[in-house]
């Protein structure tokens, strides 16, 4: 993905409000750095989307398994009180 920000536009604002130019530059650049490195991508949202179908089907199987052990013992209990 393709970013442009307009730095030379920050940088025109913080000398008009009293910044050196070499200050405003600075403060624009780590700007600019800050929101490029923070803005997630289509792809870190389709990985994203990935690792949370992987995590539910993951949580889906744990799940089936315990709800089956657990009608197992039920079955099993409800047999034994039937003896008696």
């Amino acid at each position: 993905m393709s970013m442009v920000i307009d730095t030379h536009q920050m940088i025109k604002r913080l000398v008009g409000k009293g910044l050196s130019e070499s200050v405003a530059e600075e403060f624009a650049q780590i700007q600019k750095e800050l929101v490029i490195n923070t803005i997630a991508t289509k792809t870190d949202i389709g990985d994203l989307g990935k690792e949370i179908s992987h995590q539910m089907k993951h949580l889906e199987n744990r799940l089936t398994i315990k709800f089956g052990a657990m009608l197992t013992v039920a079955v099993g209990v409800l047999g034994a009180l039937i003896k008696f």
